[in-house]
């Protein structure tokens, strides 16, 4: 997001509109806010999925934000600060996270879930 640009003001208008221009501007920064929806992504438990994430660089983070999980499923990031779960065998560490996002499942009964996944 690009911070807004300035339109000529008044004093009066200038000292009414620049607090919330800088509160815009501060929000706009935000990482979290610069981010890409993936919707019905397709998670296999007990296997890696590889997510392509388009965020064009880096993966700084991921928030699920909708899922119809029918159990209790718990899901990791396959990263360098990730431990993997204990029934993880193959696990290891993403080569691409300027591009993939690689997520973990692990669930006694589902064999497969869809989620969406807010990546920034």
């Amino acid at each position: 997001m690009s911070e807004l640009r300035r339109v000529p003001l008044d004093h009066a208008q200038e000292r009414a509109v620049e607090p919330v221009r800088q509160r815009v501007n501060e929000l706009a920064g935000m990482e979290i806010l610069n981010g890409h929806l993936l919707e019905n992504v397709q998670l296999t438990a007990n296997v890696v999925t590889r997510i392509p994430h388009k965020l064009g660089r880096r993966l700084r983070g991921w928030i699920i934000v909708r899922n119809n999980f029918t159990d209790t499923a718990r899901v990791w990031v396959h990263d360098r600060q990730s431990k993997p779960p204990p029934e993880a065998s193959n696990w290891a560490v993403n080569p691409r996270p300027e591009s993939e996002l690689w997520l973990y499942a692990s669930s006694q009964n589902a064999r497969t879930f869809t989620a969406s996944i807010w990546v920034f």
